[in-house]
């Protein structure tokens, strides 16, 4: 749901300010649900998609979570937020679903919402609302440095989802490569590659060893892993080189609305 800030696009604390005021009016039912698919790079296939919120601003457009996510954490509205993610995700699936598109989602849940005592009979209930679907359906990505924080407590959670059978990822992996230790005793997880060592390794070469020895560790735990970040066809192709299964970004697709996921699935992509 919430991607990588950048602090060069961050809005001024005027404008901010001004967000704030517009989001007390304009929040309620103006949240939509892009979606950025994960694609095989053997098969060539859309393996998945990734929920991501918008908020669509009356004057601004389009704004992403790093223009609103303090404003959901001051309103103390973030992990009702979350489960509006959950249900719209689930939802989206099923529909696509009724049409004959099979494809999982992926969705980004904050270590609070993870936190829920009753979270994994939640989503079991949203999953079976839905006949067509199963809790293989949909992935929750937790961020790694929020599951190193809150450890054991998340790990108690992420296993009582997985039993239920709901997949999880990790998300941003490798920020923590100093303290893998906490992946003893974790469930089966897909890794997903922080964006930052993926832009930067066909400059840097200690970032493609970054890399490369994600893919080792994910082929020793016999984890499934996805590379964020593919931003080029150059970065596609050196993932491919490197034997990594799946890759994310804008060199595949850049997030679309949910009215345009299904031609680009029929666009050979499916």
């Amino acid at each position: 749901m919430f991607e990588c800030d950048n602090p060069d696009s961050l809005l001024s604390l005027s404008t901010a300010r001004q967000l704030g005021r517009d989001f007390e009016c304009f929040a309620r039912g103006a949240f939509c649900l892009f979606f950025q698919p994960q694609l095989g790079l053997r098969t060539q296939q859309a393996t998945g998609m990734e929920a991501l919120l918008r908020w669509r601003h009356p004057d601004r457009g389009i704004l992403l979570p790093r223009d609103f996510r303090a404003l959901l954490d001051d309103a103390g509205t973030a992990e009702r937020v979350d489960l509006w993610v959950l249900h719209e995700a689930v939802r989206q699936m099923a529909a696509w679903r009724a049409v004959g598109v099979r494809v999982p989602i992926s969705v980004n849940i904050s270590a609070r919402s993870l936190q829920r005592s009753n979270l994994s009979a939640y989503i079991g209930a949203l999953i079976d609302a839905y006949p067509d679907l199963s809790a293989a359906d949909l992935e929750l990505e937790v961020r790694e440095r929020a599951l190193i924080e809150q450890m054991p407590a998340l790990l108690r959670q992420v296993r009582a989802c997985t039993e239920r059978g709901i997949r999880f990822a990790i998300d941003g992996f490798g920020t923590s490569f100093a303290r893998f230790t906490y992946l003893s005793g974790m469930p089966p997880v897909r890794l997903k590659i922080d964006r930052r060592f993926v832009g930067r390794m066909l400059e840097h070469p200690d970032d493609r060893a970054v890399v490369r020895s994600i893919l080792a560790l994910a082929d020793a735990f016999r984890w499934p892993v996805v590379a964020t970040g593919a931003e080029t066809l150059t970065h596609v192709v050196q993932l491919t080189r490197l034997g990594c299964e799946t890759a994310q970004g804008f060199a595949i697709a850049r997030p679309m609305p949910a009215s345009k996921v299904t031609a680009w699935l029929e666009d050979g992509k499916a």
